[in-house]
This record gives structure tokens, sequence and C-alpha cells, in this order.
């Protein structure tokens, strides 16, 4: 089965691009996720075709709360739904593996799957929420959410820019580094030299060949490199300087925690872009290989709720 994940991004309202609105009172005194739930209610499961792109997009389940503190006050509101999307225009076979049988796929046949997402947003005057995203192996739907969203809110105010991105303070890295344990080093390499894709027997210049150097359970590591953890967390270092290796010259470092049952996999490429993705299979119910979504909606909603924590957005 592919690993269930989460991805979690700020999301902010602006007018022209330039200033942020309140998100609690975009237009008419209605919230980001009051306008989010009419059009859902309106065109729940109402497939859209993007013609363009060559793919179909759809809600098809949605859920709101509000959650408050032991004083009956408003903490935040929540968003829970699930849509559908996937692409078509190229044609396939799909082999039963257990029979051999073939099936075709033709080019008008969209292979759709499902996805789960959450908007945490924090009660007051707030131009900043999050938007945690269901993810499945390699696949998840920031792209195709975000340009719904998109379309949503300018159907309100033509004028209304939607930006999604990274939300990961220094603090709650900080909190993996010294809290986790490091399970995994991963250095990826996009483009192999000629003579080493020579000598590997790899056709040079193909597009998708990359090498990927994996270290287990790197015991030690985090204390015998903190000199260099510390000047890359200050900007004052390259991720990639942080480990070097005679001959291997690598675009990319990941390092996987492990802390409590959540395993997170943090991308070092840039401080400030730095997306984690939450690996939750063991957390959620599945059925098909597809978390259950009254099992998947309380992670999402945690998991929001712990990103608006480490930004001091909500109180813990």
């Amino acid at each position: 089965m592919r690993k269930i994940g989460l991805s979690v991004y700020g999301m902010s309202v602006s007018l022209g691009g330039v200033e942020k609105q309140n998100l609690n009172n975009i237009v008419a005194e209605r919230d980001i996720i009051q306008i989010i739930s009419e059009y859902i209610d309106t065109h729940i499961n109402e497939y859209i075709n993007d013609r363009d792109k060559e793919s179909l997009f759809t809600f098809c389940q949605k859920d709101n709360e509000e959650i408050l503190d032991d004083n009956n006050r408003l903490i935040c509101k929540t968003l829970c739904g699930k849509i559908k999307t996937g692409e078509y225009g190229t044609s396939s076979e799909l082999v039963n593996i257990n029979s051999g049988e073939i099936y075709n796929r033709s080019t008008n046949q969209a292979d759709v799957m499902p996805f789960g997402f959450c908007i945490v947003l924090p009660a007051g005057e707030i131009d900043t929420c999050v938007i945690v995203m269901q993810t499945l192996g390699q696949y998840g739907v920031k792209v195709a959410l975000h340009k719904k969203i998109q379309e949503i809110l300018r159907n309100v105010n033509p004028d209304l820019f939607v930006s999604m991105g990274p939300v990961m303070p220094k603090q709650y890295v900080q909190k993996y580094f010294n809290e986790g344990v490091l399970q995994k080093i991963s250095m990826i390499r996009y483009e192999i030299p000629e003579d080493e894709a020579e000598r590997m027997g790899v056709n040079y210049g193909v597009a998708a060949t990359s090498e990927e150097r994996i270290i287990h359970k790197p015991i030690g590591f985090m204390t015998r490199k903190r000199i260099e953890i510390d000047e890359w967390m200050r900007g004052q270092r390259a991720a990639t300087e942080i480990i070097q290796i005679d001959g291997f010259d690598y675009n990319n470092l990941k390092l996987v925690f492990k802390l409590g049952k959540t395993e997170k996999t943090i991308n070092l490429d840039n401080l400030d872009k730095i997306i984690i993705t939450e690996d939750i299979t063991e957390k959620v119910q599945t059925a098909d290989g597809h978390p259950i979504f009254e099992s998947l909606k309380p992670v999402m909603i945690e998991t929001g709720r712990g990103y608006l924590v480490g930004q001091g957005f909500i109180a813990e």
C-alpha cells in the first residue's frame, strides 16, 4: 500500500495581489471557510472538466466544525473535505494482477482518485490560515486545490488573489532536530555525469534519471553535525554543504525524523520553502488503499492546529 501523508501550507488572500485580507471578513463579513463551504454545498459531486489541463475535479464531501476553549470561546474554525481529481487524454492498459486479464482505458476516461483536505482558520483578525492536504505516495492535490479555491474567491471578487506557501517556523523544525530520532538521510543528485552514466549502462541525458544515496539509522549525526546544521539554520551554509562526499555532488538533502508515532521528512533545500510531509499511514483506517474520511479528518485537524500553535496564532 502506498504511504498516506499530509502536507501543510499557509494560505492567505490579498486584494490585487498586494493587500492581505482579514480571512474572517473577506466580503460582507463572510470568512474564507463560509465562502468555500457555500460553493461546495452548491456544486458537491459536480465534476468540472478542465479541457486545457485535461483533468476532472469535484468536491464530494465536507464537514465544518468550531473548536472552543474551556471558557466556550472560539479558538478556530475548520473545513474538512474530500475531493476527487484525475487526468485523461492518454490511453493505457489495466492488468488484473490475479487473472492477467487486460482492460483498455481510452483517452476520454479519467483515472480519478480521492484526497482529503482541511482548512484551519484561527479566530480574530487574521490574514493567514493553514490548509492541510492529504498525499498518496507521490500523488498530491496542491496545484488542483489551489486553482479551485482561487476560482471560488474570484467568483466573489475578481480582484482577490490566493497564495499558498510553506508554513514551517524555525522553532518547529528545531523541535524535530532536538527531540526527534533521525531515521534516514537521503542525498539526491538529479543529473548523473556522462562518464558515470556510461559505466553504469544508463543512457546519458534521460530526464528521469537521478541518483539517491541513503544512510539508514545515522546514529550520532545530529550531534556531530551540530555546528553545520546551526550554520544552515542561520543561512550561513548551504544544505548540500552539511554532508560532503568525495565524488558525489548532490542537489538535495532530506532528513527523515520520527517523533512519537509521527514520521516527518524535512527537505533542507531551502529553509524558507521547507515542506514537511507527515507520514500518517498508521494513524488512519483505509479502504481500497485510501484513507477513510472519518478517520482522516481528526488527524488533519490536529496537524493543522499544531502548525498554528507553532506559529503562535493560537494557544496550545
